[in-house]
């Protein structure tokens, strides 16, 4: 709807002002209804979504999903389980892509976590008090929180890290799995992440995710290409994500009131229940 009635302003900002290949070939095409069912019901989870980009990630989410499912139902007893987890990750890496890799990271997460009381040995047992350690756990936290807020491209304090690393995503994907590693193993690392303002954030934050990238091509490049006429290129950047931002947030929550928590969307619901009032 938006790209019909020309609401997204990012084409016009990409040719006079940013001259950005990247925003110049996005939805840059004649939306139909052919290519919106097609991006609703199969699309994302073979080639990614053409209308919201954020959406890429689902092929790599279901596939992915699946194989460490299948994964872990066969080899969970298994005491080789770590090393044919490893074995998986890497031949998921090297022949499918590095975005599976952080699924992987979780499963080995996961399972550290759930086995943490399965203590065999001595150096198990001094293992266990080093990384259940509050130094550590803060390190582990630190360190992960740097790699995770790795921009797009090896720039400014992330430019070192260019040689040690193929891509930025595989650096985000570690940070991510160092910051959750440490969640799980220090409770007062948990407790102040519970607060009610980041819980709430957190319940809509898959809506955040999905649903920022078409607010800014329409509400923050429409801003920004009305402020660059009167402020700099930074400024004009900045005023028009702070103003945006709350829009994003406000949508977000409708969104998820609307088809998480009522349920608007959800057709076999909506049947069922009139079967039951019937």
């Amino acid at each position: 709807l938006t790209m019909l009635l020309g609401l997204q302003s990012h084409l016009e900002i990409s040719e006079k002002v940013i001259n950005d290949t990247f925003l110049l070939n996005y939805c840059n095409f004649t939306p139909t209804l052919k290519t919106l069912f097609s991006n609703i019901f199969w699309k994302p989870y073979l080639t990614g979504s053409i209308y919201i980009s954020p959406f890429w990630t689902i092929r790599y989410e279901f596939l992915g999903y699946i194989v460490c499912l299948l994964l872990c139902w066969f080899v969970y007893d298994s005491k080789w389980r770590r090393c044919i987890y490893l074995i998986g990750a890497v031949i998921c890496y090297t022949q499918l892509g590095e975005s599976y890799l952080a699924l992987f990271m979780g499963v080995f997460i996961g399972d550290i976590w759930y086995s943490k009381d399965e203590i065999e040995t001595i150096l198990q047992k001094y293992y266990i008090s080093v990384i259940d350690s509050s130094l550590f756990s803060l390190i582990i936290t630190l360190i992960g929180l740097y790699l995770m807020c790795c921009p797009m491209y090896f720039v400014g304090i992330y430019k070192a890290l260019e040689n040690l690393f193929p891509t930025t995503a595989l650096v985000r994907s570690i940070g991510i799995a160092l910051v959750f590693y440490a969640l799980l193993h220090n409770i007062k690392l948990r407790k102040f992440f519970e607060n009610s303002v980041l819980k709430w954030l957190g319940k809509i934050s898959f809506e955040i995710y999905a649903f920022h990238w078409p607010i800014m091509l329409t509400v923050q490049a429409g801003l920004f290409k009305y402020l660059i006429l009167n402020i700099s290129y930074k400024m004009a950047a900045v005023f028009s994500f702070i103003l945006a931002l709350p829009i994003i947030i406000a949508g977000s929550y409708l969104v998820w009131y609307l088809v998480e928590k009522k349920r608007l969307l959800n057709i076999y619901n909506f049947i069922y229940k009139n079967k039951v009032l019937r």
